[in-house]
């Protein structure tokens, strides 16, 4: 009987482990776009007014946890391993929770909480409001006096802690980005102009900002002149129907020089999200438009914010000189050129 108990709960361990090490991979290798879209889309800041703006609405503590935890979502690799803790935590409280008479019923969970996950513009504050109503259930008092008292006094605190937040999703079908416009997003923020050129020959895209993306690889390949970016279609605001079709676009305007178009593509970006969110993203790139332009108190005001974040501190640390003394741009090689575009051209818009 001891033999058929070790052997039942070796395969239980080793399905997990395997569950495990496949929900890592899934997020790594097949969505990392998802991702960093979600990352681009908030702005998490470690100040005390962030925090009890939070915790002083209902199902706030579940979107600090939830937010904190996005915010490194920046590398796909920590928002892989995040969702993978995420899975066995939320296994082992199942397992606590319905004991070991039907062991299988526990991924249950973990797998709904998996497949719920896969929709972008549901953040991650549901799966966190779940997972710490789990925890607070798995360790209340076994006697039922001490249950029932725990209940009284707890209930009211755990429900304003998680339970509003479990409904905590936006959705507006007209805005959303595609999932396609993600992985192109994300490959132009890595500068992966190959990767662009063969996603797009092997599925051509009707979307405009996929198409620049495109014709910019191609350009940084060697493959066209440089005039050949500035089609007209490009100055279209068309091409700006979605958050990472924004995000796409500021990226094509900064690399062509046209600096104004790029500020205004990322303001756009930023009034994309669903939840009226600021983005950490959204903010270094003005910091570097206004800079540029100088409007050098201004890029000193994000500056400031993003020096509250963790992934961007230190970039806008690095960035603080040189908004304190403009006269170093003119030794920063990427941004001297483009003052100097920007200097010599006059202003562009949108049609």
């Amino acid at each position: 009987m001891k033999n058929k108990n070790w052997a039942s709960n070796h395969w239980q361990q080793l399905l997990v482990a395997t569950l495990v090490i496949l929900v890592f991979c899934f997020w790594l290798f097949l969505y990392p776009h998802i991702l960093t879209m979600r990352e681009q889309s908030q702005l998490f800041l470690w100040t005390w007014d962030y925090f009890t703006e939070r915790i002083t609405t209902p199902g706030g503590f579940a979107q600090y946890i939830a937010e904190c935890l996005v915010q490194f979502f920046r590398n796909p690799v920590y928002g892989a391993c995040i969702y993978a803790i995420l899975f066995l935590l939320t296994y082992g409280l199942s397992r606590q929770l319905l004991g070991n008479k039907y062991p299988l019923l526990s991924f249950l969970p973990p797998l709904a909480l998996w497949g719920l996950s896969l929709f972008p513009y549901i953040p991650l504050t549901p799966t966190i409001a779940i997972i710490l109503l789990m925890t607070w259930l798995a360790f209340l008092p076994q006697q039922k006096k001490g249950k029932t008292i725990s209940l009284i006094i707890l209930l009211p605190v755990i429900f304003w802690m998680t339970g509003p937040g479990i409904a905590d999703y936006y959705w507006e079908e007209e805005r959303k980005s595609t999932l396609e416009e993600m992985r192109y997003d994300l490959m132009v923020r890595m500068k992966d102009w190959t990767g662009i050129v063969e996603e797009f020959h092997r599925h051509p895209s009707p979307s405009l900002a996929i198409q620049h993306a495109e014709r910019l690889a191609e350009y940084y390949l060697k493959r066209i002149p440089e005039e050949d970016l500035y089609r007209a279609d490009v100055f279209s605001n068309l091409s700006l129907h979605s958050e990472s079709s924004a995000f796409i676009m500021d990226e094509v305007y900064f690399h062509l020089g046209l600096v104004n178009m790029s500020q205004r593509a990322t303001f756009e970006a930023m009034e994309s999200i669903p939840s009226h969110n600021k983005s950490g993203r959204a903010l270094s790139r003005l910091v570097e438009t206004s800079l540029i332009t100088g409007q050098y108190e201004v890029a000193l005001k994000y500056i400031s914010i993003l020096e509250d974040t963790s992934l961007y501190r230190t970039w806008a640390r690095k960035m603080k000189p040189l908004a304190e003394h403009p006269q170093l741009i003119r030794q920063h090689p990427v941004y001297r050129r483009l003052q100097e575009i920007y200097k010599q051209t006059d202003d562009t818009f949108f049609y």
